[in-house]
């Protein structure tokens, strides 16, 4: 049964002058910069061939993101091509895979989104499908229900967040899908395990009010230690951090690193593709968050020049900006120069990419440290 939302007057006033007052810090200096006081050591703890470790293993094509269990022992892959999931334990022995490409009660038209529970649950959503689906370990089906489309949403990224038994997506609202009112959108819908609707939350960076943004979605990172959600904008080094079910941001962060690129002429709806492209190797484009005990990692890429002809992320550098979580601090930037990141366990462990080759696919573990320098 869908729920309807009954929203107070009174918080909605309250809603609209915290709004009204929080539009006044696009040129902020966001984030106090503490980076040369600190520096980021990045140590490889180790490298994990999939495909030489499980030799019965066959992913054709790999998702860019991992969904981790809460308690870092599990992590989950997609295969695009085959619309199948492989879970892993954190040393890559591989446990079990399901799904496949139909319409079957475990069957995929697309992966859209993924995720792991507490009790080791995979939940999915399939667009195509409209449904959202828990799977027990063995692969064999727990629930499922009708998803976003029937509440008028719109998945907009990869990720499902669990949070004491909700399930956190990041959407955007079919009801203001024009370049004229996009920024009125929730960014994040609360589901729970019935499928039902419980709320939406989080709200654009004032700064896209009232623009033409072609790149205007938003990814959200859940950290479960401080019940927040962090968002962050496709085309946006700023950050929102929202209380659960909170419309308006408790706490705004970001900082321009030197390797951010800003590009004052934004790719535009109208125009044509190639001009669209020329602008976006300018920019700096956001990809999936993360957090851990004590640290925020906003995710970001620069694009060169030949990625568009080649579609291979080699040409494309990523990197890490770092915030410590208790005073949002900028500590510094982090690229990887031969990887790409996956998930983030809670203490700070970074599962990454090294090599998608199916006959050689290969993860790395890196660990991240904040290191004061001398004299601190």
């Amino acid at each position: 049964m869908r729920i309807k939302t009954i929203i107070n007057p009174i918080v909605s006033l309250q809603i609209c002058v915290c709004l009204a007052a929080c539009t006044d810090f696009a040129d902020e200096m966001l984030s106090e910069d503490a980076s040369s006081s600190h520096r980021l050591e990045v140590i490889t703890q180790s490298e994990i061939n999939l495909s030489g470790l499980n030799p019965e293993l066959n992913i054709a094509r790999v998702r860019r993101f991992a969904a981790l269990d809460p308690n870092g022992e599990r992590f989950v892959l997609a295969d695009d091509e085959f619309n199948k999931l492989h879970m892993f334990d954190i040393n890559g022995q591989h446990l079990n895979s399901f799904g496949g490409s139909g319409r079957g009660p475990t069957e995929f038209i697309r992966i859209n989104a993924f995720g792991m529970d507490e009790n080791g649950y995979i939940i999915t959503y399939d667009a195509s499908q409209d449904l959202i689906r828990g799977f027990h370990q063995d692969g064999s089906l727990a629930f499922t229900h009708e998803g976003l489309l029937l509440d008028g949403l719109w998945n907009r990224s990869d990720r499902i967040s669990v949070a004491n038994g909700k399930l956190i997506f990041s959407v955007a609202e079919a009801k203001y899908s024009s370049s004229s009112d996009f920024w009125k959108s929730a960014l994040v819908a609360v589901y729970n395990y019935d499928g039902e609707l419980q709320y939406l939350m989080g709200s654009h960076d004032p700064v896209n009010i009232n623009t033409d943004r072609l790149y205007k979605f938003a990814y959200h990172e859940y950290d479960r230690q401080n019940n927040i959600v962090y968002l962050s904008q496709r085309v946006n080094y700023r950050i929102l951090a929202f209380g659960m079910g909170e419309k308006v941001p408790a706490r705004k962060f970001g900082f321009k690193a030197e390797s951010y690129k800003v590009w004052k002429d934004e790719a535009r709806v109208d125009e044509l593709i190639d001009e669209r492209r020329a602008k976006n190797v300018q920019q700096s484009f956001s990809n999936l968050p993360f957090s851990c005990e004590n640290y925020f990692f906003y995710h970001y890429m620069n694009m060169t020049e030949d990625f568009y002809e080649s579609r291979s992320h080699e040409h494309t550098d990523f990197y890490f900006s770092v915030f410590e979580k208790e005073t949002y601090r900028y500590l510094g930037s982090y690229q990887f120069q031969d990887s790409y990141a996956l998930a983030v366990t809670d203490d700070c462990r970074i599962i990454t990419l090294v090599d998608d080759d199916p006959d050689r696919l290969t993860l790395g573990l890196k660990e991240i440290k904040v290191i004061p320098n001398s004299g601190e």
